[in-house]
């Protein structure tokens, strides 16, 4: 059984604001996923796990239109490559 599926794994709880949770939810389910599993593969990435990688995304409803979320943040630059 793949990891984080299954009876073993606890249960964990966060508070997460709806205008968060539900274009997230919308979001997975287009790249036919679900919450828990986006959820487990960012922070493992985040967590700089060995073999992590960052959730795949699916394509924005709106072409034109750049999140927030994806303009590269000031107090990340050591992240960024060089």
């Amino acid at each position: 059984m793949p990891r984080g599926q299954g009876a073993n794994t606890p249960l964990r709880h966060m508070r997460i604001e709806d205008d968060v949770w539900t274009p997230f939810t919308k979001a997975t389910k287009a790249s036919s996923s679900n919450n828990s599993q986006i959820t487990r593969e960012f922070m493992a990435w985040f967590a700089r796990l060995p073999g992590a990688k960052l959730p795949k995304r699916p394509p924005a409803s709106d072409p034109g239109r750049q999140p927030e979320g994806d303009q590269a943040r000031p107090e990340n630059q050591n992240d960024r490559k060089q």
